[in-house]
């Protein structure tokens, strides 16, 4: 095996070239979105399939124990036209461990779009968005990544809309994976006007310090004469993997003089459970972007705990990936941290405060009603907000401190108490009495 791609890719990966990493949900439901782009057969017609990944486990549920949800999703141009859009509905029974795969394809052009998907919970009302920049352009010879978590056969007459030619692709649209649970992650690509030629294909995965954790020995391949469209599918071994963080996958296809034709990359967050890290030493980061902690309030799940486990270098590269192609997004969250330093209590900084963590969470509420202290209630605010799903916060400074705490939330899994209009009265000694274990 040449040294050259290994070389190749390492230099790559120091620049931070790599594919977008997975675009989660924000609001009152959780999912995560992926996208890649394809062209239609041998044509030079595009397509953009987009792969929904929504947990069961924070979606409502009905007396019969299922949950559902619609979901939209907008494909719109620079201009802010619509250029594609579909929408469906989900039922199925609610397993909090499981998560629901949708895929849907929409047709594509070049230019710069912004990819909107909105989950609705059918049960509650609650709504999670999740907004994607795109920069389409025409794949050449090769396909964007596609990864899955399994692969199957399928069978005669299946019209299922995961199915591609004769396989089952279940996408991993979180790009998330655990090990030693999960112990294998597949591919799925598309190489176009290649025919009469023989490839060389080297695949494997780098860990967080750039170095290379596992490698397939390459395999040379040749494509009939007059095949335009051929499908490629393989799959990785995730065991090799001895510490929690972000690593990526790379596929090098090579001819047969030793050119590169291309270097595909996708970035994974691999949690590593039940074992003692094998580096000795974090990766070099040339420099650290600031809002790594407030940026921990944006994830739930396996994501949040996974960035809790994770050194600072490890929090840097997942920040840079999970904002990449989304200089907007990042500016508002940014801005939304800086604003949440208005609500700094004592020595406890902004975001920390039940009031900075939902506006940089959710952002700025659409109106906040304010009450001062009262011979009958201490003060209190109540945020509402309205755009994309409607939902309500209650703070109130129970000791006050100029403290306020969550009292009441309409948003499932926040702190909410249903005796909170009783814990805000003055009568029984300004609000409720007790120590830190009653929150």
């Amino acid at each position: 095996m040449s040294i050259r791609p290994f070389a190749l890719l390492v230099a790559l990966a120091a620049t931070g070239i790599a594919g977008q990493f997975a675009t989660p949900g924000r609001g009152g439901v959780r999912f995560s979105i992926d996208t890649a782009l394809f062209r239609i057969g041998a044509g030079e017609d595009l397509m953009l399939e987009v792969y929904q990944e929504v947990p069961l486990g924070n979606l409502s549920r009905d007396e019969a124990g299922m949950s559902s949800f619609t979901t939209v999703v907008v494909l719109t141009g620079a201009s802010g036209d619509t250029l594609a859009a579909d929408a469906w509905r989900s039922e199925i029974e609610w397993v909090p461990e499981r998560s629901v795969l949708n895929a849907v394809i929409l047709p594509a052009v070049p230019g710069e779009h912004v990819l909107t998907v909105t989950v609705t919970d059918e049960l509650n009302g609650l709504v999670g968005i999740a907004e994607r920049n795109l920069s389409v352009t025409e794949p050449g010879n090769f396909s964007e990544l596609e990864l899955a978590r399994t692969l199957m056969p399928a069978v005669e007459g299946s019209e299922s809309t995961l199915k591609k030619g004769g396989v089952i692709v279940f996408p991993a649209a979180s790009n998330t994976f655990s090990v030693p649970a999960e112990t294998r992650v597949y591919t799925y690509q598309e190489l176009y006007d290649l025919d009469g030629q023989t490839l060389h294909r080297q695949t494997g995965i780098t860990g967080p310090d750039g170095a290379v954790v596992f490698a397939r020995p390459g395999e040379s391949f040749a494509i009939p004469q007059g095949m335009n469209s051929v499908s490629l599918v393989d799959s990785l071994d995730l065991q090799p993997a001895r510490s929690s963080g972000l690593y990526t996958l790379f596929i090098l296809y090579t001819n047969e003089n030793g050119d590169t034709l291309d270097l595909t990359t996708k970035p994974m967050l691999i949690e590593v459970v039940g074992r003692a890290s094998l580096i000795e030493s974090p990766p070099e980061v040339t420099e650290i972007p600031e809002r790594l902690e407030e940026f921990s309030l944006l994830l739930t799940g396996a994501q949040a705990g996974l960035y809790e486990r994770l050194d600072e270098p490890g929090r840097a590269a997942y920040f840079v990936q999970y904002w990449q192609g989304s200089p907007d997004a990042r500016a508002a969250f940014e801005a939304r941290c800086q604003d949440a330093e208005r609500y700094m209590h004592m020595e406890v900084p902004g975001w920390l405060t039940d009031r900075g963590r939902v506006l940089i969470r959710y952002g700025e509420p659409g109106d906040i009603e304010r009450s001062p202290f009262t011979t009958s209630h201490v003060p209190y605010e109540v945020w509402d907000y309205f755009e994309g799903t409607t939902m309500s916060f209650v703070f109130a400074d129970l000791n006050s401190s100029g403290d306020f705490r969550q009292v009441y939330s309409t948003v499932p899994g926040e702190v909410s108490f249903q005796n909170w209009q009783s814990m805000i009265e003055t009568s029984d000694g300004r609000g409720m009495e007790g120590s830190d274990d009653d929150w």
